[in-house]
Parts: structure tokens; C-alpha cells; sequence
């Protein structure tokens, strides 16, 4: 049942925020950031209702209840936390039960929800989607610890994190060298490395207040949800104000960027080894505002996932003609496999992932 109350709330800077206008620049204190044609979503107070934030008729932005989430045969779900996953433009939704965590995927037209995995004894609060692997960073707040899952596999590793810090939300930064970030109960955000669990404290300027839920848009950054919508330039540590007079109910943000489901269609992508070292190919049937490509692999001791590509590989921009691409990873090590994923990056930023793709065979160092 679609709900019919609207609410508005001015706000100067968002005015320009236009879902069909992705060329507007919102400008605050020297900072512009370009709109994408976007939508906020956002789970109500009771952690069932799905509400879709837009432009409002008079300027400003206004929200309004979309549906009630929904399983396939029409029962209720209660909701603890939604997650885009840019590179497939799907929106995921956490389900804490009593038997484990459940892992759904949004329609987001519909408000209907279906299953993708369930977790047996496993308790999250938040979570977030890695642009490069596809894996799913949860975090539990009882056991102080993140998961790490293989969606397509279920299995998952635990990494203890090294403070006692309770934090609310996590996303990953949308860059060749992902980064998770998190905001805590007391407001602040930190990074935290998957490896070894270290929270690292981020700056920000002092008049972020009350955030609650953070999403990195490709081509925007770091998006938080607090007692008003903010952009966070992590590199600066300045914030941009994006809206105003929040509802308070308002508690997780999810957001779909329409440009990035029109995507770089590639063919195919594929190693094979050569005497100079691992060789990956890849063909497009057809480029769209495409600026290029990163290549980035399994570290043969850690695992961690690494970028090899010393440089962007540049795109056509758009084309419609098939093209081809190489690139040789000199640095792999002879007698041992790899796993890689391509990245394409757009003039939006990073926006698909294509792989995993594992080297035929360990290959073997020339011997001159």
C-alpha cells in the first residue's frame, strides 16, 4: 500500500540538486560538487517503511512513503540496513533474525524483497558493499567485529576491530583502493582497515551534527545522513550542507544513481600467461561516457586486493565500435595464480566490476 502524506523542507543549496539537471553544480564555501540524477532512499523510524526523497514542486526537496518492504509472497519485513551496490545499481537490505542475518535484494519500484543469503548465528547492524570484489563488509556491534561474506558463496571471515567504539553505519569508498568508513555513536567517522580491524579517525568540520548513515556516490563522495543531509570532502575534511530540517525518523540512506545503469557494455575479460607475466584481455561491444579502466588483483601473501595498473588505462569515451584492450602485470610472481578484477571508470567515477577472472595456469619466468 503506497502511503500518500508528503512532507517538504526548504533548502537553499538543494534547490539545485535536480534530478534532471546532472550538469548543476551545488556550490558552498569555494566547494562544487556536480548532481547526479539520483534518488535517496531512506527506511522511516520504524525500520519498515521505504521513503524516496526527490525535488519538491516549489524548490527544496520533499519525501514521501514509497511502500511498506515486502517479501515475494507480500509479508512484512522489518528492516535494520540498506546498501548500494553501484557497479549492478541493486540496493540490499539487512534482516536481523533470530536464527542469523538475512541478506536481501530490493526492488526498489516495488518495495518487494527477496532473499540472497542467510547467515546461521551471524548478528549485524550495518553493512556495505566492496565496489571492487562484490564481498559484503557487516558489522556487529555485540561481537565488536566486522564480517566479511562472499555473497556467491556464503562463506565469510571474521576481523576483530581494535577499539570499543559502537559505530552506526558503514560504506566503502568508491575508488581503486577501496576504503571502509564508518560513523560512530559519538558522530565522528573514522576508516577501518579489513585487515587487521584499526580504526583510524577521519576530520571533518565540526558542524557535521547528529549523522547516523553515510553512502559514497561515484562521482560525488561521501554522502551523510544527520539532522541534515551533508557532502564530506575527505580530502579537505570540509562539509557541504545539501538539505535541511530532516525528519528525525529518517535512519539509513541508500542512493541509486541512474547514469551509472548506462554502462560500458564489455564482451569479455580473460588471462593468459606470457613469458613477460600475466597477460589480461578485454573487449567492449560498446563504450559509454567511459573514461577507462583499472586492473586490480589478490595479493599472493595476503589476499588483500590490490591496483596494478601504474596509470588509467583511457576508454574511448563513447563508441559504438568494438574495441580491444591488453594489459601485462609484470609484478605477478612466477609459479603462483591470481585473481583479478577490472574496473571500468566512467567521467562519474568507478561504476562497474567485471571479474573474478584467475590466471589459467601459474606461469613460468622466462630464463634468458
Amino acid at each position: 500500500m503506497v502511503h500518500g502524506y508528503r512532507k517538504r523542507f526548504s533548502i537553499a543549496a538543494v534547490a539545485l540538486f535536480i534530478l534532471c539537471s546532472p550538469l548543476v553544480l551545488l556550490e558552498n564555501q569555494g566547494m562544487s560538487v556536480t548532481a547526479p540524477e539520483q534518488a535517496f532512499y531512506s527506511l522511516s523510524g520504524d525500520g519498515v517503511e521505504l521513503v524516496r526523497l526527490s525535488p519538491g514542486d516549489g524548490g527544496g526537496w520533499a519525501y514521501e512513503s514509497v511502500n511498506s518492504i515486502t517479501s515475494t509472497n507480500g509479508s512484512l519485513l522489518k528492516i535494520q540496513g540498506l546498501a548500494t551496490d553501484h557497479s549492478t545499481s541493486r540496493v540490499l537490505a539487512l534482516r536481523q533474525q533470530r536464527s542469523g542475518v538475512q541478506i536481501l535484494e530490493l526492488d526498489m519500484m516495488t518495495a518487494r524483497a527477496r532473499s540472497l543469503l542467510t547467515l546461521p548465528g551471524v548478528e549485524l547492524q550495518s553493512f556495505a558493499i566492496h565496489p571492487v570484489t562484490g564481498e559484503i563488509a557487516g558489522y556487529s556491534g555485540t561481537q565488536h567485529m566486522l564480517v566479511v561474506i562472499d555473497p556467491m558463496t556464503g562463506m565469510f571471515r571474521r576481523v576483530e576491530l581494535k577499539s570499543e567504539t559502537t559505530l552506526l553505519d558503514i560504506t566503502f569508498e568508491h575508488a581503486p583502493r577501496p576504503v571502509l568508513y564508518a560513523v560512530a555513536a559519538d558522530h565522528a567517522l573514522y576508516s577501518i582497515s579489513l585487515q587487521n580491524g584499526e580504526l583510524g579517525r577521519v576530520t571533518v568540520d565540526a558542524k557535521v551534527r547528529g549523522v547516523r548513515a553515510l553512502d559514497f556516490i561515484p562521482g560525488v563522495g561521501l554522502v551523510a545522513l544527520g539532522e541534515q543531509l551533508y557532502h564530506l570532502d575527505l580530502s579537505s575534511g570540509r562539509v557541504q550542507i545539501l538539505s535541511g530540517e530532516l525528519n528525525s525518523g529518517l535512519h539509513e540512506l541508500a542512493v541509486v544513481d541512474r547514469r551509472l545503469q548506462r554502462k560500458t557494455r564489455v564482451g569479455y575479460v580473460r588471462s593468459r600467461e606470457t613469458e613477460a607475466g600475466n597477460m589480461l584481455e578485454w573487449m567492449t561491444d560498446e563504450e559509454v561516457h567511459n573514461l577507462g579502466f583499472w586492473v586490480v588483483r589478490n595479493d599472493a601473501v595476503t589476499g588483500e586486493y590490490k591496483l596494478v595498473t601504474p596509470r588509467l588505462i583511457y576508454g574511448q569515451g563513447n563508441s559504438s565500435r568494438r574495441r580491444y584492450y591488453t594489459f601485462v602485470d609484470r609484478m605477478a610472481e612466477p609459479g603462483k595464480q591470481y585473481t583479478y578484477f577490472l574496473i571500468d571508470v566512467t567521467f562519474d567515477g568507478p561504476v562497474a566490476r567485471y571479474g573474478p577472472v584467475v590466471s589459467e595456469a601459474p606461469f613460468t619466468a622466462s630464463v634468458e
